[in-house]
């Protein structure tokens, strides 16, 4: 019998509920949830591969509306630029990913963005670049981020 008791109990911490429970709720905005569609097709591709990364991440709780999260990010625009390489003669295109972290009154700009030596650098490595800043970011402040919940 204890040891059916156990087996519940350990059951009940890895459960995917008791685990979303410690997830902060983030919600990606686009420039235009009042209801309109966003005109730039950058911004929301761009906002097709962030939400890729972040179903990923176990730090966050994707959540369908801007008042349930804690974190909301929201994409501002995305450029590219050329480079000269490691060789002489070699350039590529840098791509730059530029998002805003919204909690509470706190905003803070984050920029991801493809580096010279990234191989396939496309704008879905840029968008990694920022979730991963994003996770550091959560970490650093997740005391403060859970009180919020």
């Amino acid at each position: 019998m204890r040891n059916l008791f156990a087996i519940a109990v350990v059951a009940l911490l890895w459960s995917p509920l008791a685990s979303a429970s410690t997830k902060i709720p983030l919600f990606l905005k686009s420039q235009s949830s009042e209801g309109f569609t966003d005109p730039s097709e950058d911004r929301r591709d761009s906002e097709k591969d962030l939400l890729k990364r972040l179903k990923k991440c176990d730090e966050f709780l994707l959540v369908e509306t801007e008042e349930e999260a804690v974190i909301v990010l929201e994409v501002l625009d995305r450029a590219e630029s050329q480079q000269h390489g490691p060789f002489a003669g070699n350039t590529q295109r840098k791509k730059t990913l530029n998002v805003r972290l919204n909690v509470g009154e706190f905003s803070a700009e984050f920029a991801g963005d493809t580096s010279l030596m990234s191989i396939g650098g496309g704008w879905g490595v840029a968008a990694k670049s920022v979730v991963n800043q994003i996770r550091d970011w959560a970490k650093e402040n997740s005391a403060k981020l859970n009180k919020m919940q």
